[in-house]
């Protein structure tokens, strides 16, 4: 991200990093999900960017390549468009990792709350309570069930917040979950085994065909979450995406890059007119 110049969060995911390519004749690469069409073009239009002293080549998958990068993450058959871009060097082993457990990023971190509350074990239940009511006064638009998703704060987990900051954590309540079509709900396949159990069809081998039709819940949500023709998004982008537009990202002097600046009630914040820091935060 630093490379690019796009600031935080403008790589969504990392779709596939090989460092040792099996093939003698490919060259290590990695490929990468951004979260913006415009920041693709900018990308593949620099050609080259200069990484830990190396120069990598820029360049857009081909269909076969991205179809590989996907398969290897689970993707399904759903293919990002213009927002996916390749970065390969014959001298770069760059390591790249992806956020654990999830398909995409999904913990910004709030920055700036003052140290008396931070340090203060009686007073941190309360700024956690400030931080989620904001959260969920931009989460009320979003174009989905509430009840798909959940949002806390956190000093801990994942782990230990840094000094001033607390984390937001979004996490989806349809992990491993199939949308059934002849109702709209989500199943686990142990719960839609149990459905159709007693069913004329309802055989192992008819119960798992009929789930491997099913769409994914977690797809399936974030599709709805996009543009309507855009790629999937996560809950946690489409947040930033909607704060960024209501907040637009202001310089500051503490950073080379511009920061989006939010208030949350009860939190005196130390940045800029009592206000607190909303970011992406690599962990």
């Amino acid at each position: 991200e630093d490379a690019m110049g796009e600031g935080e969060g403008s790589v969504e995911d990392v779709l596939a990093f090989n460092p040792e390519p099996k093939q003698r004749r490919e060259n290590p690469n990695a490929v990468l999900l951004l979260t913006s069409q415009e920041a693709a073009g900018k990308l593949r239009a620099r050609q080259t960017i200069d990484i830990l002293g190396h120069s990598i080549s820029v360049f857009r998958p081909d269909s076969d390549r991205l179809r590989r990068a996907l398969s290897s993450r689970g993707g399904g058959s759903e293919a990002p468009s213009e927002a996916a871009s390749v970065a390969g060097s014959q001298n770069s082993h760059t390591s790249v990792q992806s956020q654990p457990g999830e398909s995409r990023p999904m913990t910004l971190l709030f920055d700036g709350i003052p140290e008396d509350m931070y340090n203060s074990e009686a007073q941190k239940p309360a700024a956690k309570r400030s931080i989620e009511a904001f959260v969920k006064s931009i989460l009320k638009d979003a174009p989905v069930n509430p009840s798909l998703f959940t949002c806390s704060a956190s000093f801990t987990t994942p782990k230990k917040a840094p000094p001033g900051g607390c984390w937001m954590n979004f996490q989806y309540t349809v992990k491993e979950s199939r949308i059934n079509p002849e109702d709209g709900k989500s199943y686990t396949y142990d719960a839609f085994k149990k459905l159709y159990q007693d069913s004329i069809d309802g055989t192992p081998n008819n119960v798992a065909l009929k789930w491997q039709k099913c769409r994914d819940s977690i797809q399936a949500l974030e599709k709805s979450l996009a543009d309507q023709d855009g790629p999937r998004i996560s809950i946690a982008r489409w947040f930033m995406d909607k704060v960024r537009s209501k907040y637009p990202p202001v310089d500051v002097p503490w950073s080379s890059q511009p920061k989006t600046l939010v208030a949350c009630d009860g939190i005196q914040g130390k940045l800029g007119d009592g206000k607190l820091s909303v970011q992406w935060k690599r962990l």
